[in-house]
């Protein structure tokens, strides 16, 4: 099992104690090893499976990352994260980004595109119209449009 590349999370980073972590995507060496989301706090790196994020929340320079059993307050942008995390993740709405693993069904109301998407959990999150087209080029399998 090769590491995970984290030393350079302590190098370019100094949190100080009571500010939010640092958020980051941690690519594996290895082939057979999943990326993970590394939550840097002080020297304590928490690495997260990405199948664990149902979605991402942003409000006020700082990310919600929502999980089944718990939710994760960290620093960052949702813009960035959201492209770090590659085509998985699509944004449905200003504020949020959604894991397409946990996405049960896609509901348009409206003929401009807004709408709601559907988790497994039952969880309702908006869909905005302008979000929404490259959701529907996601579902169509043409990539990553953000």
């Amino acid at each position: 099992m090769a590491p995970y590349r984290s030393q350079w999370l302590f190098d370019d980073v100094a949190v100080s104690a009571g500010s939010l972590p640092h958020c980051y995507v941690v690519e594996s060496h290895s082939a057979l090893e999943r990326r993970r989301l590394a939550l840097a706090e002080g020297r304590t790196v928490h690495l997260l499976t990405l199948e664990s994020v149902l979605w991402i929340s942003a409000a006020a320079g700082r990310i919600c990352i929502h999980r089944a059993s718990s939710e994760l307050i960290a620093r960052g942008t949702l813009g960035s994260l959201t492209r770090a995390l590659g085509a998985d993740f699509q944004r449905i709405n200003r504020n949020t980004t959604v894991n397409m693993a946990a996405v049960n069904q896609v509901r348009h109301r409206g003929r401009h595109g807004e709408g709601a998407v559907m988790l497994y959990d039952g969880r309702q999150l908006p869909l905005t119209r302008l979000y929404a087209r490259g959701l529907r080029a996601w579902l169509a399998g043409r990539g990553d449009v953000l």
